[in-house]
């Protein structure tokens, strides 16, 4: 009995879990584009203010800013 207990407290702890990641994604949207393939220096922001480097692939939002130095190079892949 105790057992059946433990699994169905697990799936509901799971079941949660992935709603709440489910809201957390819809809370920010679709992503618009994803940036594949960096070379060089190819940074993002989400305020335009706080940079950070984009070194794997990255998915960006509506809003979301991205810049490149002379060196800098990646392929967008359009996600609308």
């Amino acid at each position: 009995m105790r057992t059946k207990v433990k699994f169905a407290l697990a799936g509901l702890a799971m079941l949660g879990g992935t709603v709440f990641l489910a809201g957390t994604a819809l809370a920010e949207g679709s992503p618009m584009i994803m940036l594949t393939q960096p070379q060089g220096s190819v940074e993002f922001s989400k305020d335009g203010n706080a940079w950070s480097p984009v070194t794997r692939n990255k998915f960006l939002f509506t809003g979301n800013h991205v810049r490149t130095e002379a060196d800098g190079a990646a392929r967008i892949v359009n996600q609308a």
